[in-house]
C-alpha cells in the first residue's frame, strides 16, 4: 500500500501539492480489555499545513475507526 504512494510514476505522487502519510507499523485494529481501540490517530496534527490533498493510511477496523468522525 505505502509503495503505491511512493511511486513516481503514479499519478497521485506528480501533482504537486499532495501529501500522504502511511503508518503500516501501528495495528490500529487492536481493542484493550475494555473494548476500546489501543491506538488512535490525532488528524488534525497529521495534516500537513501546504497541502492539495491529503491521504492517511493504515490498518483499521471499518468499524471502528481509530480518529474522530470530524
Amino acid at each position: 500500500m505505502k509503495s503505491n504512494y511512493e511511486n513516481p510514476d503514479e499519478d497521485y505522487s506528480l501533482v504537486p501539492g499532495n501529501k500522504f502519510k502511511i503508518d503500516v507499523d501501528t495495528d490500529y485494529t487492536e481493542i484493550n480489555d475494555e473494548g476500546v481501540l489501543k491506538h488512535s490517530v490525532d488528524l488534525a496534527s497529521e495534516i500537513p499545513a501546504d497541502y492539495r490533498k491529503f491521504v492517511f493510511g493504515c490498518r483499521a477496523n471499518n468499524e471502528i475507526l481509530p480518529f474522530a468522525d470530524s
